[in-house]
Formats: C-alpha cells, sequence, structure tokens
C-alpha cells in the first residue's frame, strides 16, 4: 500500500469517528463500533465505512445486520445495473441509484439498498438456479420413464416438486427442514406423464418406523395436489414400479437411517460437547451484566466432575446459579438452581428460585427457537444456544426480575435499553461539555416540563426533525435520568423531568447493562 493509499485509508476512519463523536461520549465504544466495520467492510479500502456508520447511527440496526447487508451489495455489484435501479425504484423516482446504482451512496436508507440488493439476488439465470438445485438432491434410480431424487436441500426440493402443492416444495415454507429431520423424501417422476395427476409423487419415510423391509408399506404417499394416496391407488402405481426402483430407495433409506441414528448425540453428549465449547469459548470465564449487578460464569467438565454443568456467581453479594443441562437425574430437562444468600448484607435477604425447562415442551420452543438434538452442532449453533439459554432465559427471566433486584438491594443503579439500538450509550458522569448527554440534562433539570421540540429551539437554536436522535432520547429515558409524561397530542408533546436515576447518576452510581 502506497503513501497516498494509506492517508485515503485513515482519513476514512478518522471521519467516521468525528462523525459518532458528535453524538456519543464514549469514545472508547466510537473507537470500537469504527473498529468493527473497519474489519467486516468487504470493499478492503473502508469504500462502505462512512455509509455504515451513518446507517447505524441514524437507522438503529446492529453492525452484523449493516454488514452482512453490505456484503451482499458488494458481491452482487456484477448484477446491480441501471436497468435494474429503474425496475426496482421506477423510472420516475427521484433517486440517485437510478443514475449512480454502483455508488453505496446512491442509498439513503438500508431498506433502500435492501431492495436492490434482493432484487438482484434473483437475478439467478435459469441454468444457475437449475445447477444449484441439483448439487442439493441425490439421484437414486432412473430408467427411460421413471426418475426417483432424494432431495437433501430446500432449493432441490422445490426444483424437483415443481408444479405440485407440496408443502415441502412451498419457496417460504419450512415444512421441508422439519420432515428432513426425522426421515427423508423422496420424489418419484414419471417422465412419460401417462399418470396425469399422478405423474409426481411423494414419499415420506421416518427414521425408526418399525419393518422398512417394504418401502411402499412404511411411509406416506402424497400425490401433486399433496393429498394422501389411496391404498388402491397406491397399489396401481406400484405395481408400475420396476423392482429395481424400490429396491434402491430402500437401500437408500436403510443407510440414512443408519447414519442418522449414528451420528445423533445422546443428551449427555450433548451436554459435554456444549459445555467443553463453553470452557474453551471463555476460558477465563464469562461476565454476564443484568439489572441484579454483574455475574461471573464459569464451565464444569471432565475429570473431577460427575455431571458437567455451568456455575454462575453474583460479584456484588452472595449469590449462586447452577445449570444443569440434561443431566442424567433430569434427561429431558434444563434445570436451573438459583440460590442468594445475601445474610451478609443487612438489607438483603436469603432466598431460592429453581426453575426448569422441558426438552420439546412449548416453553422451550419459545425460548429456543426449535433447537433439536437432531441438529448438527456446529459452533454457530453452539453460539446461538449459549445465548438463549444465558441471555434470553437466565437473565431476562431471573437475573433481570424484580424480585432479585428487590432482594439485593444494590448500592449502583443498572439499567438497559432492549434492541440493538443505542449499543454506545453510556451516560458516564460528567458529561463531555457541549454534548446532547450534557446540553439536555441541564436543560430539563433547570426547565421542568419543557418539550424535545423546546430543546431544540431553545438550545439548539433550530427545529426539531421527526426521527431525529430518537436513540439518544429513547436511551436517556431508560436510564432513568429523565422521565417523560404524554402531553396532548401524538408523541410530540412528551415533556420532560428529573428522572429517578438522576441522583444516582451525578454519583457515579449508575451502571449500564
Amino acid at each position: 500500500m502506497d503513501g497516498l493509499d494509506k492517508i485515503l485509508l485513515e482519513g476514512r476512519v478518522e471521519d467516521a469517528k468525528n462523525l459518532l463523536s458528535k453524538t456519543y461520549d464514549d469514545m472508547g465504544y466510537v473507537e470500537d463500533i469504527v473498529g468493527d466495520f473497519v474489519e467486516d467492510d468487504p470493499s478492503g479500502n473502508n469504500k462502505y465505512l462512512m455509509w455504515m456508520v451513518k446507517r447505524w447511527a441514524e437507522e438503529q440496526e446492529s453492525t452484523g445486520a449493516i454488514v452482512d447487508l453490505v456484503r451482499d451489495y458488494h458481491n452482487l455489484l456484477p448484477k446491480i445495473t441501471n436497468e435494474l435501479a429503474i425496475k426496482v425504484f421506477g423510472a420516475e423516482a427521484d433517486s440517485n441509484a437510478i443514475v449512480s446504482p454502483k455508488s453505496i451512496d446512491s442509498y439513503p436508507t438500508l431498506d433502500d439498498l435492501y431492495k436492490i440488493v434482493d432484487a438482484a439476488s434473483q437475478l439467478e439465470s435459469r441454468k444457475e438456479v437449475e445447477t444449484k438445485a441439483k448439487s442439493g438432491a441425490n439421484k437414486i434410480y432412473e430408467d427411460e420413464r421413471w426418475l426417483v431424487v432424494r432431495p437433501d436441500t430446500r432449493d432441490a426440493s422445490c426444483y424437483y416438486g415443481s408444479g405440485t402443492k407440496w408443502c415441502t416444495a412451498m419457496k417460504n415454507a419450512e415444512h421441508f427442514d422439519n420432515y428432513n429431520k426425522k426421515g427423508r423424501l423422496y420424489y418419484l417422476i414419471d417422465k412419460s406423464r401417462d399418470l396425469g395427476r399422478y405423474y409426481k409423487v411423494a414419499l415420506y419415510k421416518e427414521f425408526g418406523a418399525a419393518g422398512r423391509n417394504e418401502y411402499w408399506n412404511e411411509g406416506e404417499w402424497y400425490d401433486e395436489v399433496d393429498d394422501r394416496l389411496t391404498s388402491d391407488m397406491l397399489e396401481v402405481i406400484v405395481a408400475l414400479l420396476p423392482q429395481k426402483l424400490g429396491s434402491s430407495i430402500l437401500q437408500d433409506f436403510r443407510k440414512e437411517g443408519e447414519e442418522n441414528v449414528l451420528s445423533r448425540p445422546t443428551a449427555q453428549e450433548f451436554a459435554e460437547k456444549f459445555i467443553t465449547w463453553v470452557g474453551n469459548k471463555y476460558p477465563n470465564g464469562d461476565l454476564i451484566t443484568s439489572l441484579s449487578g454483574p455475574w461471573a460464569l464459569q464451565a464444569f467438565v471432565g475429570e473431577g466432575y460427575d455431571e458437567p454443568y455451568i456455575a454462575m456467581s453474583a460479584r456484588k453479594y452472595e449469590g449462586y446459579i447452577n445449570i444443569a443441562i440434561f443431566d442424567d437425574a433430569n434427561p429431558d430437562e434444563i434445570v436451573v438452581d438459583l440460590n442468594v444468600d445475601t445474610s451478609a448484607r443487612e438489607r438483603a435477604k436469603s432466598f431460592e428460585i429453581s426453575q426448569s425447562l422441558r426438552y420439546g415442551s412449548p416453553d422451550f420452543e419459545d425460548r429456543f427457537f426449535r433447537f433439536d438434538l437432531n441438529d448438527e452442532f456446529t459452533e454457530r449453533n453452539f453460539e446461538i444456544f449459549y445465548r438463549q439459554l444465558i441471555y434470553f432465559w437466565i437473565r431476562n427471566r431471573i437475573l433481570n426480575s424484580d424480585e432479585l433486584i428487590e432482594r439485593v438491594d444494590l448500592d449502583e443503579v443498572y439499567w438497559q435499553q432492549g434492541g440493538f439500538s443505542g449499543q454506545s450509550l453510556r451516560f458516564h458522569y460528567p458529561p463531555r461539555k457541549g454534548t446532547m448527554t450534557q446540553l439536555f440534562t441541564d436543560y430539563v433539570i433547570n426547565n421542568p416540563g419543557r418539550t424535545r421540540q423546546q430543546f431544540y429551539e431553545d438550545v439548539l437554536n433550530r427545529k426539531h426533525t421527526p426521527g431525529h436522535n430518537t436513540t439518544f432520547f429513547g436511551g436517556i429515558l431508560s436510564s432513568g435520568i429523565v422521565r417523560g409524561e404524554r402531553g396532548p397530542g401524538r408523541g410530540r408533546g412528551m415533556r420532560f423531568y428529573k428522572g429517578p436515576n438522576y441522583d444516582a447518576w451525578t454519583q457515579g452510581k449508575l451502571k449500564r447493562v
């Protein structure tokens, strides 16, 4: 990289930092956000950096979602043309995208960029679609008349199931994935079409079904319109099928069934694999922040432990959580035992909480989004499961519970802001002079009951634009530094006052989760 290129790259980084520093006080966090975008910018020269930073600051979307969208845009640039932009936005649209569709600055919002990316992603040629679909299927049998395929991907299922009403061949349905987890689908296609509406039939065979010696009697058969075949119609079709076709299906299914059973981990195997992953991922433990204070997490597995488990301990008081994942005593449950012994603290009370989730229950499905022991246990799947278990369930349901917060009675006050927006907001005290935090809090304390519009006119000397600084105002309300009372009108009449956490903030006791 020559000197000019290096200066250009550094200049783009500094411009991005300067942009965010006008709104956010925490320069360390600003550098982290910019650094994340720099690292993941698919251009390799920070070409998309400023656009991504602007969208993150203005549209309150996660950095990961923005990077994924920009990466798709970058990869699809060869397919993004003026003609495509006109098709997406209209020939009469007042959009720079029509003139310069390959410039990311032509797209003022994430939604605009998504529209062109979505349109470009659908421009696969018919040959590309066919090749992709065929690569996701196994040809089980073929002769001059009959073709039998086992689709292993949704694309393959849609391709070979085209022209039918099978739920497993629908583009936006998850039925194929659900069927394929528990068994195998076989599509029998009559290339002669002599069977009319029965020229395509689907056979579904579930793993573990009794027998498996006669393929036609041990499965579910569906016609073109997704109706179950009658026994009479099934006899007619089976009589026409070559014997070798049936034996090919049976042989393939036996092989698939055996491999599936062998690869399926037991509950104990899963626990050991998962907790080992936690230990490798967080060798020094993980710090879980919550409204009841910080908690330290540690994984215990291997020699010296009868059962693998995860333990958590409160950093501010004597609080302990043991998490048994699919243990022998409760093989179908995740058991969470919480014991808070805060007798050393005068204002606290001791209490216990014990909760469990039964595997496969509706509550389990709600918490873990169809997580299945049949799933392949990749690092990504473990990461997802960890966040769902520790953050979405234990932290949100237990550590952030009013019951626990009231019992421990911390000296500090903790606050959180939901969603991905406003992740950089910390509201350190004292705020930097001239920042929104300093200007707004001083204005509210000295002028209680004023509105956002009045603040803009009195302090910023300009009119408030709807939607401007929504992340900031939402965050400072969530923090409790200020509070709002809804006035007359729709949203614009909120009046601001000193909040319940203002004193804790000025004393340095307000902590962001």
